[in-house]
C-alpha cells in the first residue's frame, strides 16, 4: 500500500522551497495532472482519455513537516478541465505512514467520482510521481482508471502589501 514515504521528495520540496534563503519569494507548489480512462471488466484500458484536469496544488501542513516523517500531510487545489476550464475538480491527496488517498469533489463530476479513493500504485520516475487507482462498480467490476501525476513546480509569490 503506498504511503507518505512514496511522496517524501515532494513533501520536502514543498516544505523547504518557499522558506529557505534565498528563495522566500518562491511559492513551492506541485504541478498536477489528473486523467481518467475507461477500462474493461478485466482491467484493460479502452479508448482515449475520458476526462483530464491540470493545474497546481499546495501542501497544507505546518512548517517543518518534512522533518516529521510520521505525521500526515495533505495537498489541496482546484484543477480546471483541459478541454473545458469551467469544469473543475477539487483534488486533495492525503498521505500518512500507512496509506495514500485522493479525494475528488466537483459539481460536474459523476456522483461515484465524488469520493475518497485509496491509491494502489505509486511510481516515481524522472522527477514525476504518478499515482493510480481504479474505480470499481458495486458488483466488483473495474470501470475507470485514474492517473495522477505530480511534480515540483515553481510559482512566484510577490507580496505587495495592503492595497
Amino acid at each position: 500500500m503506498p504511503s507518505r514515504r512514496d511522496l517524501e521528495r515532494l513533501v520536502v520540496w514543498c516544505d523547504a522551497g518557499a522558506t529557505e534563503a534565498p528563495f522566500q519569494w518562491l511559492r513551492a507548489e506541485l504541478g498536477a495532472a489528473l486523467t481518467v480512462h475507461a477500462v474493461t471488466p478485466s482491467g484493460d484500458v479502452v479508448g482515449g482519455i475520458v476526462a483530464m484536469w491540470k493545474g497546481r496544488i499546495r501542501m497544507r501542513a505546518t512548517s517543518g513537516i518534512s522533518e516529521l516523517p510520521a505525521e500526515p500531510v495533505r495537498f489541496e487545489g482546484t484543477l480546471p478541465g483541459v478541454r473545458n476550464p469551467g469544469r473543475t475538480v477539487q483534488l486533495t491527496p492525503t498521505a500518512d505512514r500507512e496509506s495514500l488517498t485522493v479525494a475528488l469533489a466537483g459539481a460536474t463530476l459523476p456522483s461515484e467520482w465524488n469520493t475518497r479513493f485509496d491509491v494502489t500504485r505509486v511510481v516515481d520516475t524522472a522527477g514525476v510521481v504518478r499515482a493510480e487507482w481504479t474505480l470499481v462498480s458495486a458488483n466488483a467490476v473495474p470501470t475507470h482508471l485514474f492517473e495522477l501525476a505530480l511534480w515540483p513546480d515553481l510559482g512566484i509569490a510577490v507580496d505587495l502589501g495592503p492595497p
